[in-house]
């Protein structure tokens, strides 16, 4: 029977199997192009297991560790080249003291010649992301040895597979095996398919929320109140607007001169690096789910749940975080809890504001399904697309009883999505937090209907001996007079 040790804990991760993950990804990537899905696999399985939420700590660490260790590497190599670079300059100008051989010389002179892209080809680039770039950067790098600024295009196709596979990972139903994810991406039309499908959507998506978020900071911009104005010449004012320099004093902060914008694009980084307090919060309801996402990620899924899919793969189902919404009271609230669980964190968040998310019948439950849950805590984690957001509460009807309808502000266009609450009670598996939750009814019974109700049934059921395997729970059953142990 699980325990809430050996859900969390279940069948964990080694340092050892990480590293065969890793050698197999090398591995597969030296063979024929046809290995380079499996190649991605086994990437994906060690950013998983080191770097994702679902991440242990212990092998977190190790990773951490070894690209350090391997970033101290990179940088005594290019002191090597930088070192070797001033040599053959001090070897030019006769000012090398060192005694060379003749060979070692032309050695060094031809080196002289070099170009400094020439110098620079030599040099390493270090295991990191970097701003802007994929949340795969690292780990591609790390498994495959990505050193040279020419494997910048290998990196840019491994991590956009391992974005694909991210981003698709619902329909693995948890199975976490390399063999699982090698089918996904096949169906997807193989590996460069998955790059293609992943680059289309990024073009798109990326650039557009930049450009949105950019127009709205704009807008915010040029409606704050000239009460804060500055007395000041500017020399590089940039599209209407001046970036300066300051440093902080004991009671303010005193402006020491500007920075030296000379286009557009470079202006447009900076205001893009705005504080957030500028934009304000998001719109209500959005900032609500958006701050239910984040408390939500308290709950733990991914791991070997208690449930079998029986009509499916007959394995067990993976813990998954599921959103709920529920009666309370006169309002309606969320409730963020795990499928497939015998024990998780549940969390009770209650709306509070002139905003609405959905109203429903005493009795009533709903939920979304996986492929919705998912896509909510992606959305709303994202902190730029919150700001674009808007979200409105729609009442349906029978098995979708609320929608939640998502407008999207892309600058002079506007997005339409929407996340559909549909009726629980349909459902196999039910949240953890509602197991045995039923809908309320009212119906009307005669004395004679509750007789034959009492005699027939319950008495029966409350007699079941102690050891009978149907006997679930003792329950004392009193009516008219009559009861019964």
């Amino acid at each position: 029977m699980n325990t809430v040790a050996n859900i969390f804990l279940a069948t964990p991760v080694t340092a050892d199997d990480v590293i065969q993950f890793k050698t197999d990804a090398a591995s597969e990537y030296g063979n024929a192009k046809s290995s380079a899905m499996k190649s991605a696999a086994n990437a994906y399985l060690v950013g998983y297991h080191c770097e994702s939420e679902y991440a242990q700590p212990a092998l977190r660490g190790w990773l951490d560790g070894e690209i350090e260790k391997l970033n101290a590497e990179i940088t005594a190599h290019n002191k090597a080249v930088d070192h070797e670079k001033d040599r053959a300059k001090l070897c030019a100008e006769g000012k090398l003291n060192e005694e060379l051989t003749e060979d070692e010389k032309v050695e060094l002179l031809k080196k002289h010649s070099r170009k400094a892209a020439d110098w620079n080809k030599e040099k390493q680039v270090k295991i990191e992301g970097r701003e802007g770039a994929s949340s795969f950067t690292r780990i591609v790098k790390f498994v495959f040895g990505f050193k040279k600024p020419s494997d910048a295009s290998h990196v840019s196709r491994y991590s956009k597979v391992l974005e694909y596979i991210e981003q698709h990972k619902d329909a693995l139903n948890g199975e976490l095996t390399v063999d699982a994810i090698v089918s996904l991406l096949t169906d997807a039309g193989g590996f460069e398919a998955a790059v293609e499908k992943m680059r289309g959507t990024a073009s798109n998506s990326a650039s557009n929320v930049r450009d949105a978020t950019l127009q709205k900071i704009k807008q915010v911009v040029s409606g704050i109140s000239t009460e804060n104005e500055i007395a000041f010449a500017p020399k590089h004012d940039q599209g209407g607007y001046v970036f300066l320099v300051g440093r902080t004093t004991a009671t303010g902060v005193m402006v020491c001169g500007e920075l030296a914008i000379n286009d557009n694009e470079e202006a447009d980084a900076l205001l893009l690096k705005i504080d957030g307090s500028v934009m304000g919060n998001p719109a209500p309801a959005v900032d609500f789910v958006s701050r239910v996402v984040s408390i939500g990620k308290l709950v733990h899924e991914g791991r070997e749940g208690n449930a079998v899919d029986t009509a499916g793969s007959g394995k067990k189902f993976k813990i998954a975080r599921t959103y709920s919404l529920l009666k309370s009271g006169a309002s309606t609230q969320v409730v963020v809890s795990a499928r497939y669980a015998e024990a998780s964190l549940v969390v009770h968040a209650y709306p509070k504001g002139d905003f609405s998310i959905g109203s429903l019948e005493q009795g009533q439950g709903v939920m979304l399904d996986q492929a919705a849950a998912s896509k909510l805590g992606k959305d709303f984690s994202d902190p730029a697309l919150r700001q674009l957001m808007t979200l409105n509460a729609v009442q349906g009807e029978d098995e979708v009883p609320v929608r939640w309808d998502i407008s999207t502000e892309m600058g002079d266009a506007t997005e339409q999505s929407s996340f559909e609450w549909k009726s629980m009670f349909g459902q196999k598996h039910l949240p953890l937090n509602t197991r045995g939750y039923e809908p309320e009814c009212r119906i009307t019974l005669t004395n004679a209907q509750v007789r034959e109700l009492y005699d027939n049934e319950l008495v029966k059921w409350a007699q079941t001996k102690a050891d009978d395997k149907d006997a679930k729970k003792p329950m004392h059953v009193e009516f008219d007079g009559a009861s019964s142990p």
